[in-house]
């Protein structure tokens, strides 16, 4: 913010950044998979005397994957008592929303029918009755929706219904480094890129087309993941065909976000293969892997920010000073880099960039509803984006639309990420291209970088250095309640080596 002092910028703040998203690498082509060479045809020759060189030996064919890779029914009698995990929405559940002290609680109800008190009996009586009788309990998980989102049943797959279970595989798989590309030269977890403290995201600096991992905070609100928009559902993160358990030597599979072998891997630990068993009634297979994860992914959320109460105090109507101010103690303002300053006067700047937003520098028309995305695709000018691809290496969304409705508009065109706690990213864009919120403001008003594809929303328009500074100052209003510390701290050691 500092950096401002005597700075004029004339420029749209239309979609303000597009600072990052649910999606990880750059989208590879899936194409057929020869299953040996083609033969190659010698031209006719004259006979030699010459003896003939032994035949080439014909290459094996690579091995068949089972199809029960993908899937296999259930044997219930193998998996352990499902505990479900329930999402309290405010909205729905108001009361017992309230009533909920902490993001994840633990409730157990007495089993229908059970005894649940011996009082009235005399000691004689309740002492014979628990010999003979042991209550039991359902257990349920419930999980406070942080203030300001929506409730995420209505973006659960009817198919992948969250349980304790799944959530527990899902975690471990997630920290764990044993599984995704054990033999390659680097080996990692998912949150080795996707790192708890910054935001499940990644922070670097730009890499020509590397694509950073985005945050995968609030992912479950997502309607298309990846930079590209190439999945629909968090189910697809690892493997999304039976053709991606079989390695490929001609792509790189970190680029593909798509990792060989994983399925065959765990099912041979055996540790793992319980667990599957357990949860699921079958061993590892791809649809299990992704359900697993996918569960733990949906209770990466952050909401309750400043903005979110100040909003909740406005009643709907337009944010003014005195519904910040209130919230503004000195944790706050320190946050802010406004130490000293006058609570008043933060309020006052607050609002100003508030309507901001949502008005003239219009960044609320792709930074839209209560996660802050259209979960739409926009060119910026940003790295890849400026330039004029060769055909068939067009970047962004472009290459991942099928054949027969590829848009032009799409070349270069990338996910709008949310900006929800957008300060912890510490680099923004696709490719980490700026490392502050003044840059990301500074280059998104001046109207990005211009080429053939750039969105139109991206216009110039007259900003004013105090303009700039509360549009920032918003921005880090919104940084909010991360994930509770039983999603974001890695599993014991320990534990998983009892269990």
């Amino acid at each position: 913010m500092r950096h401002l002092q005597g700075w004029l910028g004339s420029g749209a703040l239309a979609a303000l950044g597009l600072l990052l998203s649910s999606g990880c690498e750059q989208a590879g082509r899936y194409s057929p998979k020869r299953t040996q060479p083609e033969a190659h045809v010698a031209s006719p020759k004259a006979k030699s005397s010459q003896p003939s060189p032994e035949p080439a030996k014909t290459p094996e064919p690579p091995k068949t994957v089972p199809a029960d890779f993908v899937w296999e029914p259930a044997k219930i009698s193998k998996m352990e008592p499902e505990v479900p995990i329930e999402f309290v929405h405010q909205g729905h559940k108001p009361k017992e929303w309230e009533e909920l002290k902490q993001f994840w609680t633990e409730v157990k109800t007495p089993t229908p029918g059970q005894p649940v008190s011996f009082i009235g009996l005399s000691p004689l009586h309740a002492a014979a009755l628990a010999l003979v009788s042991k209550p039991t309990y359902n257990r349920t998980i419930k999980v406070k929706v942080p203030l300001g989102l929506d409730d995420p049943k209505e973006y659960i797959p009817a198919s992948n219904r969250p349980t304790l279970g799944k959530w527990e595989l899902g975690k471990e798989l997630f920290f764990d480094d044993s599984w995704l590309n054990p033999d390659g030269p680097t080996v990692f977890a998912c949150a080795s890129c996707h790192r708890p403290g910054t935001g499940f995201g990644e922070r670097l600096a730009p890499r020509g087309d590397y694509l950073r991992a985005p945050t995968l905070l609030n992912t479950l609100y997502n309607s298309n993941l990846f930079w590209d928009g190439r999945a629909n559902a968090l189910e697809e993160v690892v493997q999304r065909t039976l053709e991606d358990e079989r390695e490929n030597p001609n792509v790189d599979p970190n680029r593909r976000h798509a990792w060989s072998g994983v399925v065959a891997r765990l099912r041979a630990d055996l540790k793992y293969s319980k667990r599957f068993e357990q949860v699921f009634g079958t061993p590892p297979t791809q649809d299990a892997i992704g359900k697993a994860l996918a569960t733990y992914m949906r209770t990466l959320l952050s909401g309750n920010s400043l903005y979110d109460r100040a909003l909740r105090d406005s009643g709907g109507k337009p944010l003014e000073a005195a519904h910040f101010e209130k919230y503004l103690d000195e944790a706050a303002l320190k946050a802010f880099e406004r130490d000293g300053a006058k609570k008043a006067d933060v309020a006052k700047e607050l609002a100003t960039g508030a309507n901001l937003f949502r008005l003239q520098a219009r960044c609320a028309q792709c930074h839209t509803g209560s996660n802050f995305t259209d979960n739409g695709f926009h060119n910026l000018g940003v790295g890849d984006s400026s330039l004029e691809p060769l055909p068939g290496r067009e970047p962004g969304r472009f290459a991942a639309l099928p054949v027969g409705i590829k848009d032009p508009t799409m070349i270069g065109a990338y996910k709008t990420p949310t900006l929800r706690s957008v300060p912890l990213n510490g680099t923004y864009f696709h490719d980490g291209f700026r490392n502050s919120l003044v840059d990301v403001v500074m280059y998104i008003v001046k109207g990005g970088t211009p080429n053939a594809h750039l969105d139109p929303k991206i216009t110039n328009l007259n900003l004013k250095e105090p303009e700039v500074r509360a549009l920032v100052l918003f921005l880090q209003a919104l940084d909010g309640q991360v994930s509770d510390p039983i999603v974001s701290t890695p599993p014991k050691k320990e534990d998983k080596e009892q269990e």
